[in-house]
């Protein structure tokens, strides 16, 4: 079954097109299968098709589609993927594959089903698929998956759900918050046509609940711009993305293998007590600046109302909670407004990462709950992944201001998403775990700021807990740490033998090392971000153009 040729196989097979009568035919769903073979991803399909139709055997190495058609006419394509994050295939591999599942269906992705067992135990190889998967598509990718769990027959009734209160994976837990719970338990094994049945329905009920949500039913291959028929075209624009996301979707790399970095500016503290990193991140416009002063409980920060106080560089300011730990707080710029440069991103975050010596304890997102949602928004989470990578999802907390304005309307923060919440604000909490305050940075009420406060700070709390007690770190932390660590030792042996002038000769030297080491850094971080732009920029325009010839091959032949 199947050729050996690179070619996907197109292989169809309508089951039970006798039941399709004269009705108007449904729309057709293309479902499309993910995960290592040892989870039973063929069988999986072979279960949705209702007979064996798919092999583990050679026929594994290319993608395959089969068709069958349910008793009420819903037609349904079943697109298996081969073993293709499994991490001994190469990139190329993977490419190549990715085009091929995705020629073989015309329309656009219904659904991806990650299927995972319960037997098994989760491996790297199952991490490393979801991340390959948010790196390719964009974390947009999460509102068409659904879990599906092999290995349904260990269970009795009701056990699957005490299974996820009592023993899930962390993994799991992850992955089911990312896809909003939809998931579903199979079992392969069964003899049972009607088990069967029901267990299709389940898939097929959580694709109609997907397409609800899709606003205006968009396909998300269509989204990113694929079409069938034009493999060669969107093959070399793929390896020109694949390339140079790469080679900027992790910069830990860029950080522990560049020549450059092997000194970088430091930031010192000589406190012993705990101190949290808070960044603040988000669009101008939002309450930022004034977010971080209602945490500080002062006004220092210049605030984005104020003419010419726009925050322009990252700054840092410090306060100390009453019972508890001291507060770092940072404010960048704007860094994800459209009007901004590379330079100017590259250069801040690294100013950013540098004032947080330790690790980053929470990144707060602002929004505005009285502002719309733009374009640079919803671009700000992609953008934040690309440079922190996906873990940064596990340290953000949503900052809803403009407290004041749903105060005076006697409204609350579930109320205001009660009443037509916008689906990026539902997919950014779902990504980061539903955490959530909201801030009135008008109130003079001392008590009431300093409720605000503590609702935050169990949030960071949270954090911490679910990452064991770990801040947000890189390799460029590591590295600023051990710089750190290095000057500190340096400047208490000098210190000890009062040498004044070493001293001024030490600052002057660090002084010279720090501009040049930025330079480099800024220089490094800029060449990535434009590369990444240009390169996505040039593949998309290469898929519009072939996607008008082909269109225009249509209609002249039409004519």
């Amino acid at each position: 079954m199947g050729s050996s040729a690179s070619k996907p196989d197109k292989n169809i097979n309508i089951a039970g097109d006798q039941n399709m009568g004269t009705s108007v035919p449904k729309p057709v769903k293309n479902i499309v299968l993910v995960g290592r073979s040892i989870n039973g991803i063929c069988t999986t399909g072979n279960t949705i098709l209702g007979q064996k139709k798919f092999s583990s055997e050679g026929a594994f190495m290319h993608s395959q589609m089969y068709s069958t058609t349910t008793p009420d006419g819903q037609m349904i394509n079943v697109i298996k993927t081969p073993g293709m994050f499994d991490l001994s295939v190469s990139e190329d591999f993977i490419s190549k594959e990715i085009i091929n599942c995705l020629t073989l269906v015309e329309e656009g992705i219904d659904a991806v089903l990650f299927v995972l067992s319960v037997r098994n135990r989760i491996s790297q190889e199952e991490e490393y698929a979801l991340n390959t998967l948010q790196r390719i598509f964009g974390s947009k990718i999460f509102e068409y998956m659904i879990l599906l769990l092999t290995n349904g027959e260990k269970f009795e009734a009701n056990e699957f759900e005490d299974y996820f209160r009592e023993c899930c994976p962390a993994f799991l837990m992850k992955v089911l918050r990312f896809c909003n719970a939809r998931k579903v338990l199979f079992n392969n094994m069964t003899n049972d046509e009607g088990v069967k049945a029901e267990q299709v329905n389940q898939i097929m009920a959580h694709v109609a609940a997907i397409m609800a949500i899709v606003a205006t039913m968009v396909r998300l291959v269509i989204e990113r711009g694929f079409k069938s028929g034009v493999e060669p075209v969107i093959l070399e624009a793929w390896k020109s993305v694949a390339a140079h996301e790469g080679e900027s979707h992790s910069l830990n790399d860029t950080f522990q293998h560049d020549p450059y970095l092997s000194s970088l500016p430091i930031s010192v503290s000589n406190s012993s007590e705990p101190i949290k990193n808070l960044v603040l991140v988000g669009r101008t416009g939002n309450g930022k600046s004034a977010t971080g002063n209602t945490i500080l409980g002062q006004k220092m920060f210049a605030s984005e109302l104020q003419a010419g106080g726009v925050t322009m560089e990252c700054k840092m300011y410090r306060t100390a909670i009453q019972d508890g730990p001291i507060i770092n707080v940072i404010d960048t710029p704007g860094l994800f407004d459209s009007s901004v440069s590379a330079n100017y991103i590259s250069r801040e975050i690294v100013n950013c990462l540098t004032m947080a010596e330790g690790g980053i304890h929470a990144f707060l997102f602002v929004l505005s709950a009285g502002n719309r949602i733009t374009q640079e928004e919803e671009s700000t989470l992609d953008t934040l992944q690309l440079i922190f990578d996906s873990k940064i999802l596990d340290y953000i907390i949503v900052v809803f201001t403009g407290g004041d304005k749903l105060e005076a309307n006697e409204q609350t923060l579930d109320d205001y998403f009660r009443e037509g919440c916008p689906e990026f604000l539902t997919r950014v909490l779902r990504l980061c775990g539903g955490r959530k305050v909201l801030f009135n940075n008008m109130t003079k009420d001392i008590v009431k700021n300093t409720k605000q406060v503590k609702q935050l700070l169990a949030h960071v709390e949270a954090i911490e807990k679910n990452n064991g007690v770990k801040p947000y770190t890189n390799q460029m932390h590591r590295m600023i740490k051990e710089k750190g660590d290095k000057f500190r030792e340096q400047q208490r042996k000098v210190k000890s033998k009062n040498f004044a002038e070493e001293i001024e000769v030490m600052k002057r030297d660090l002084e010279l090392e720090h501009d040049e080491k930025m330079r480099r850094m800024t220089q490094l971080l800029e060449r990535r971000l434009k590369q990444n732009s240009e390169a996505h920029e040039s593949a998309m325009r290469k898929m519009r153009e072939a996607m008008r010839e082909k269109s225009q091959i249509k209609i002249d032949r039409r004519s």
